[in-house]
């Protein structure tokens, strides 16, 4: 018996039962093995994390009620889609938006329509033959079943009746147009042609279809593509896998402004012509494995765009220079080749993060990407199934091995991903195409064990739950209370170290692969202990070469939008003409060519010959460093989720010790120091401490504004929108039970600590856990293998610790971006402030010096101090 009420919830979920089973009969006949029914999110990501497959995804109930999620992964980590919701009037709604405020919906006529239309995100299907939709497909009768014999198959969209285009007993001329007449009917903007025997060529009508934004034509018979097709301006992604082509025609990308994705893997191709590539403007994604290239044009690096290039399987051979030009290159697989030689320039591509050189016969890897390997905590190398030679393999196992001892470690997780075989076997990938697959797919992180989470002879396991795209911390050694210190900044401050006041040469400039660029070089050389330069490199994308016998060095500073560089030019490697005070400057910019090349060209770069360049120099260097942090601090109960957390509208009496600990208690009502996003005009209490220097402003989830009613999901969006957004969360955690970081949904909390209040021998102690987000390089101190601190140690340690890993959470994807586009603006702004067509003469009163014209200007002892007073910051003394 079904009451009232069961049966108005069964509406608001399912909407009509006449219109709910045609859309159960259809979601079932469309095959939608993707359906995991009431399967938990942490079933769903472990098994995405099995499949290792990008574009792995599956659909399941929500938490919510009524609604639907899609898992999936992208970008080698798992996402949630979780606002699905089934329509009244038939088909599914799915909002899009951050909060509920700015929910925008978009309908579908049923979830397979909805997958469908995102074909490049949702493309291998997890298979759960358990489902009980599995289950109710073999006992749910097809629709029109009488009409079996008939030769047309029948599905129901709505009230009208369309024919099924992949019926293979109708001719290819009317599935094609019944295609085109479902995907009309349906209002849908994606066609798909998928395995209905086209071939060998396109009929020419599916050309005037200028509403089309997906095609498909995968697994058919075509020889070549029309020119006709470049009509469809429309057109965002083309899918032409699995045929016969031999070729693209010309010029095709520059009719197709729009399009983004080109997938083409499995043909026939033998090359591809270099005026393919003309006009390509928001090209992002190319997939041309397992065809028959034998080389690779140079119009490759007019694709300005492009993030994803696919050639594996190939007969490739070489690769031109102009890949080089490929800024946004973030993933470049080359596996299973010809190639014998890497060029150089792959070491210079700025947002490379994967390079796949697998199954080649490369003997010898370019230096220049040896140092990159070796220094960049972000870059991804696999070379196992190559020759190579003995130095080069024993360059990589050293960089491996010294990633895994703590003292010397600069990454976890990316340095991992370099692959060395001892020898290469000629048939590890003759297994078929899944391996293959699997083989160039992204290292996906898998999940860990509880035994992962501490270390041999620890005794303490970590409170945070092993997941997906995150790393938890053991602990490792003793405690070092007395080697506890605050790392340099990401941006270092050597301007006002060494430069501000002394003799130097200011250079700005475009750089052609590096990009906008700023230098600071010393003038006079400053006398150093052998083997003991100031070269501590911050970024990676070039290296120095320190000389082990310097008698002494002119010091550099450069600033590029991936980092600061630091850098010594050896006396030997610079002339100084006979009489003259100072090194040239074109002197000093050829010396530093030569120990960077290919990777520097100062040919467009010019000296500021003006002494407010100083002054500008020394307030750029203020932007770029920040001496002030905010932190979330949650109160938190055992067992709570993360809504639960941000729904205690009060902390316990231990909670309030705690933060007297952290710092002082404020209100921010005219307060003038660092507010950290508070407003000071208003009353608002919160927790302040200047710790080493280091201003903090804690986000108090118990102090921040509390909302009596919330949105449908119970959050607190005032408390939200404060911690949500900081780098650092610390949870203050009255309880025992695990907790699961993926629970914490913001893109921003990159470093996640628990305090622990624990009584230890009748003394009130905190245990500390940490965890990271994947991309989150490892900051000092380590975590010790007890991790339980006094009331007098909770703070030094963890201050230091949650301010260093918020230094090096700037390293990760989801903050390089934005660093990398600000810098770059503020390096151009210095071009508009000193052009070059006014550097032709100095400009102010600066005494002049006989060297002026070599590329400085002399700074009188009364110009240093008040440029020191104005630059707002006293600089530390020179010596090395």
């Amino acid at each position: 018996m079904v009451t009232k009420k069961q049966f108005e919830l069964y509406l608001r979920r399912f909407g009509p039962p006449e219109k709910s089973l045609t859309k159960t009969r259809e979601l079932l006949q469309n095959g939608s093995v993707w359906f995991h029914g009431k399967q938990g999110r942490l079933a769903s990501e472990r098994l995405l994390t099995e499949n290792l497959e990008e574009g792995s995804f599956l659909l399941r109930y929500s938490s919510l009620e009524g609604a639907f999620t899609v898992d999936y992964i992208k970008g080698g980590k798992i996402h949630h889609f979780n606002n699905i919701k089934n329509d009244p009037s038939g088909g599914v709604c799915v909002f899009v938006g951050k909060s509920p405020e700015q929910h925008k919906a978009y309908k579908f006529t049923s979830m397979s329509a909805f997958i469908s239309k995102n074909a490049h995100i949702f493309v291998n299907p997890c298979h759960n033959p358990r489902s009980h939709f599995q289950w109710l497909k073999l006992r749910i009768p097809k629709p029109d079943d009488d009409d079996a014999g008939s030769g047309v198959n029948k599905t129901r969209s709505g009230d009208e009746e369309v024919e099924n285009e992949h019926d293979m007993r109708i001719p290819v001329e009317e599935r094609v147009k019944n295609a085109i007449q479902n995907a009309f009917k349906r209002k849908k903007n994606t066609l798909s042609l998928r395995g209905i025997g086209l071939g060998p060529t396109l009929p020419l009508h599916v050309c005037n279809l200028s509403y089309v934004v997906y095609l498909d034509l995968g697994n058919n018979q075509l020889t070549e593509l029309p020119q006709e097709l470049q009509a469809l301006r429309s057109l965002r992604t083309l899918n032409v896998s699995s045929n016969k082509l031999r070729t693209l025609p010309t010029g095709i990308f520059a009719h197709l402004p729009r399009l983004s994705f080109l997938l083409a893997s499995e043909n026939e191709l033998q090359s591809i012509p270099e005026t393919v590539y003309h006009g390509s403007q928001v090209l992002a994604y190319i997939d041309f494995s397992q065809n028959m290239l034998t080389s690779l044009s140079a119009g490759i690096g007019g694709v300005a765009n492009l993030g994803f290039l696919n050639l594996n399987s190939n007969m490739i051979a070489e690769l031109p220079n102009t890949i080089s030009k490929l800024d946004k290159l973030e993933e470049l697989k080359l596996s299973k080749n010809r190639l014998r030689a890497l060029p150089p320039t792959l070491a210079s591509l700025p947002s490379l993060v994967l390079l796949d050189v697998s199954e080649n016969n490369i003997a010898t890897l370019p230096k220049s990407l040896l140092d990159v390997v070796v220094e960049n905590p972000r870059f991804m190398l696999s070379v196992q199934g190559n020759p190579l030679s003995r130095e080069d393999e024993e360059i990589l196992r050293r960089a491996k091995d010294r990633s895994n001892r703590p003292e010397e470690k600069e990454s976890r997780s990316i340095l991992d991903g370099i692959q060395i075989s001892d020898e290469k076997q000629p048939g590890q990938w003759q297994g078929g195409r899944d391996e293959d697959e699997s083989a160039s797919s992204r290292k996906i992180p898998l999940h860990l064990s509880s035994a992962d989470l501490r270390t041999e002879g620890s005794s303490h396991s970590s409170l945070w739950l092993p997941s997906f795209g995150y790393f938890v911390e053991a602990g490792q050694g003793p405690k070092k209370m007395n080697e506890l210190q605050l790392q340099e900044h990401i941006n270092c401050t050597d301007y006002h170290k060494y430069f501000l006041g002394s003799v130097h040469a200011n250079i700005i400039g475009n750089d052609k692969l590096l990009g906008a660029i700023c230098i600071s070089i010393q003038k006079s050389p400053e006398t150093v202990e052998a083997g003991k330069t100031a070269g501590a490199i911050l970024s990676s994308l070039i290296t120095s070469r320190p000389s082990d016998s310097l008698e002494g060095v002119y010091r550099v500073l450069m600033r590029t939008k991936v980092g600061d560089r630091r850098l010594d030019i050896s006396t030997n490697d610079v002339k100084v003409k006979k009489g003259a005070m100072y090194a040239r400057t074109d002197e000093l910019l050829n010396a530093l060519k030569r120990m960077l090349k290919p990777t520097f060209d100062p040919k467009n770069l010019y000296v500021i010959r003006n002494q407010d360049s100083h002054k500008v120099f020394a307030e750029l260097e203020n932007k770029l460093t920040s001496n002030c942090s905010k932190i979330g601090l949650l109160y938190a109960k055992d067992g709570q989720s993360e809504t639960e957390m941000y729904n205690n509208f009060s902390g316990s009496k231990e909670f309030e010790e705690f933060l007297d600990l952290m710092g002082d208690k404020i209100d921010m009502m005219g307060w003038t120091k660092f507010r950290g996003d508070f407003n000071n005009k208003t009353t608002q209490k919160s927790v302040y401490t200047l710790f080493n220097d280091h201003e903090i402003m804690f986000h108090v989830s118990t102090y921040l504004p509390w909302q009596d009613t919330t949105d449908e999901y119970g959050q607190q969006i005032l408390r939200k929108r404060y911690i949500g957004n900081d780098i650092v969360v610390i949870i203050y955690y009255e309880g025992t039970k695990p907790v699961d970081p993926s629970t914490f949904v913001s893109n921003f909390n990159h470093v996640f600590a628990i305090v622990q209040p624990v009584n230890v021998g009748g003394q009130d102690c905190y245990r500390v856990h940490m965890t990271y987000k994947v991309g989150v390089a490892d900051s000092k101190p380590r975590l010790p293998e007890d991790p339980t601190f006094t009331k007098a140690e909770i703070k030094q340690f963890l201050l230091t610790k949650l301010v260093n890993a918020e230094r090096c959470a700037m390293s990760a994807t989801q903050f390089r971006r934005p660093q990398e586009m600000v810098r770059h603006e503020l390096f151009k702004d210095l071009q508009v402030k000193f052009p070059k067509s006014r550097m032709s003469s100095s400009s102010g009163s600066s005494k002049k010096s006989p060297d002026e014209q070599s590329g400085y200007l002399y700074v009188t002892p009364e110009m240093s101090a008040k440029l020191k007073k104005d630059s707002g910051r006293l600089p530390v003394s020179s010596s090395t």
